[in-house]
């Protein structure tokens, strides 16, 4: 098991599920070891990650954007409302690795 990290990262990005329930991703970026954690929350403590390595993280980006291309996207509501359903608590621990 990796390190336990104090939360909230910096250079993360945590993004709530549409279904509610204080579920949501969280993106980070770990520079140290050039890999990008994708860990699922769920009210307020991490339940699953995974570890992409640059090449992985770069092909999932492939397949968003490629995905994203093809349908409409709405603006997000001003000043982000909404975003803070499910995230992460603020002073939470995850392990990284």
């Amino acid at each position: 098991m990796g390190d336990v990290v104090a939360l909230p990262l910096p250079g993360a990005t945590a993004l709530p599920d549409l279904r509610g329930e204080r579920r949501a991703l969280q993106v980070t970026w770990h520079e140290e070891d050039a890999v990008v954690v994708v860990s699922t929350w769920r009210q307020g403590q991490c339940v699953a990650s995974v570890r992409l390595s640059a090449t992985e993280a770069a092909a999932l980006v492939s397949v968003l954007a490629d995905g994203l291309s093809r349908c409409r996207i709405d603006a997000p509501p001003p000043g982000g409302a909404g975003r803070d359903a499910g995230v992460p608590p603020a002073g939470g621990t995850t392990s990284v690795g």
